[in-house]
């Protein structure tokens, strides 16, 4: 009889204490710091990301790139592959709550606020953060949060527009998609403008105000014609043509 077949080992997910789910692998890490070039960093990430078109799809690559940077800086100052890997996923968890609707009563329904998801981001850095205890998950240390956060802050948050407008996933906001599915469908953006009004000066008070016919204009009293006054008489007499006889007064 032949032997059995083996049942393939189904690895079960890396799962903290704190609910956040490690998805890539210390060795992974490890591999992908030996490469030699950014092309070969690049190709490897890929694969354990499952993000194939990143070569033809431009949000893909931004994606990718994204994910990479964040792993270099982590090898950058020195961190262990496993805080690499928690580092990894909490950027990747701040990136899904990107995708959420805001719970800001102004922005009610619209994507999530920079404010709101760097809550999110400091809520997870502030859970993995402290000292390291006899067979608990290594956490940050005090100056390993600090730079992972400014590196945060002058990354993601400072162009968070940008991430958002390019990552954000198609469709309704709450629907699982794709990672190669991220972008806007439109062409949009949403403009608040608070503009100060001048309040109207009051109105002049009507109990003080005289009749028309009370008041003497110049029309009741005549007119000016090439620098002496006349009557309206006067005036309508030479509009015809007919002027005052020579050596007639003219009442002033």
């Amino acid at each position: 009889t032949p032997p059995p077949e083996e049942e393939p080992v189904v690895e079960e997910p890396d799962i903290l204490p704190s609910g956040l789910e490690i998805t890539l692998k210390e060795a992974d890490i490890s591999e992908l710091w030996k490469g030699e070039d950014a092309a070969t960093r690049c190709a490897f990430l890929a694969g354990q990301l499952d993000i194939p078109t990143y070569t033809s799809d431009f949000r893909a690559e931004v994606l990718l790139e994204y994910h990479l940077n964040n792993l270099m800086f982590c090898k950058e100052i020195c961190l262990t592959p496993r805080k690499a890997a928690m580092f990894h996923a909490i950027m990747r968890e701040v990136l899904a709550y990107m995708k959420e609707q805001s719970g800001n009563l102004v922005h009610r329904g619209e994507p999530m606020t920079s404010g709101e998801v760097f809550a999110r981001f400091r809520e997870l850095i502030l859970a993995h953060s402290g000292r390291q205890s006899e067979g608990v998950n290594p956490m940050f240390l005090g100056s390993e949060a600090r730079r992972l956060t400014d590196y945060a802050t002058n990354g993601l948050f400072k162009h968070f527009l940008l991430f958002q407008y390019t990552l954000l996933p198609l469709g309704d906001h709450g629907e699982k998609a794709p990672a190669t599915s991220w972008g806007f469908d439109r062409e949009a953006e949403i403009l608040r403008v608070q503009a100060v009004v001048e309040e109207p000066c009051p109105s002049l008070d009507l109990n003080t105000a005289k009749p028309l016919e009370a008041v003497e204009t110049p029309a009741s009293m005549g007119y000016l014609e090439g620098g002496h006054f006349l009557h309206e008489d006067q005036g309508a007499a030479e509009l015809d043509g007919v002027g005052p006889e020579p050596g007639t007064a003219t009442a002033h």
